[in-house]
């Protein structure tokens, strides 16, 4: 019996115990098979998939359920190369991970960053509440101020996961608010705020990692927390993944989660890893006490 004489729901079954890479396979074997292959990927796409989606565009009517969904995996388990090499002018960016994602949640993203002498620091991690549906790169580093014009002029953050220092740019009547410690200087900064958007600054109790201007350093795990919009970050250090609390609440509808880069020099590699529903365990006793900006969050520059 071939494949065409048997029942679709016969078919979709046995797509079910099926790869991605099976799947590819017998999609073009006939008309029936590259029809039921199709609609198990579109199924697949809204059960292990939902609130999530590519930033190259969405799923349109006469799109291949199948292609998109492939290209979901690639993002999902086989990273991408976010930066590598060395250069003494890397230029100001916001680069994103090629996903953007439904704050709803939940969403962990994990990343991966080293940066080797480089005596500004190393680049930063975080989220945008824009999406380029090309996929392609903000020609400034949208968590910071811009003196050349904003790309972007809505929220967005950054954290360095070596210092524990945290940036966050936000529009004026922003639904994102600031969490984790006062705003310092509150009345003055609401005075001058009217109409403009305002970047902060704040810094985790988290111990240094590391000496970005050495000639070699380990590779960092850090990543992002995303659910019922609320925002925390992740990294390891001692061995353990310990938390921030939550930075950030009230995001908006979807983010993308980017590598910034600011005033960067020197050696870096940021590879976005992954993603997957469920954050890292942490030490239920001791992670409490890298919660929060102990010193409050603050204007940056301080002459805005």
């Amino acid at each position: 019996m071939s494949s065409s004489t048997l029942p679709q729901e016969v078919l979709l079954a046995l797509c079910g115990f099926m790869d991605r890479d099976q799947l590819v396979q017998f999609c073009p074997t006939c008309q029936c098979t590259c029809s039921a292959s199709k609609q198990l990927a579109a199924n697949l796409i809204d059960r292990d998939f939902q609130g999530m989606f590519l930033v190259s565009g969405e799923l349109r009517p006469g799109a291949s359920a199948l292609s998109y969904l492939l290209k979901l995996e690639h993002a999902l388990h086989d990273g991408v190369v976010l930066a590598r090499g060395f250069r003494n002018d890397w230029p100001r960016q916001t680069k994103p991970a090629g996903i953007s994602l439904d704050t709803a949640g939940p969403w962990f993203v994990e990343f991966e960053v080293v940066a080797a002498r480089a005596p500004n620091g190393m680049p930063t991690l975080g989220v945008t509440d824009a999406v380029l549906q090309d996929g392609s790169t903000w020609s400034q580093d949208l968590s910071r101020p811009s003196a050349e014009g904003l790309v972007h002029d809505g929220f967005a953050l950054s954290f360095c996961p070596a210092s524990g220092r945290v940036f966050a740019a936000v529009p004026p009547n922003a639904s994102e608010r600031l969490r984790g410690g006062e705003i310092m200087d509150e009345e003055d900064y609401l005075a001058k705020a009217a109409g403009k958007r305002r970047t902060f600054a704040g810094c985790l109790p988290w111990p240094e990692l590391g000496d970005p201007c050495s000639r070699r350093n380990q590779p960092i795990s850090a990543g992002i927390y995303v659910h019922q919009g609320q925002l925390t970050l992740y990294r390891i250090g001692g061995g353990d993944w310990h938390s921030s609390g939550v930075v950030v609440d009230n995001l908006q509808s979807r983010i993308s989660p980017c590598m910034f880069m600011f005033s960067f020099l020197g050696y870096t590699h940021v590879r976005f890893v992954g993603l997957r529903r469920t954050p890292p365990a942490v030490c239920l006793h001791c992670d409490a006490t890298g919660h929060g900006f102990p010193s409050g969050w603050w204007l940056w520059p301080s002459q805005q």
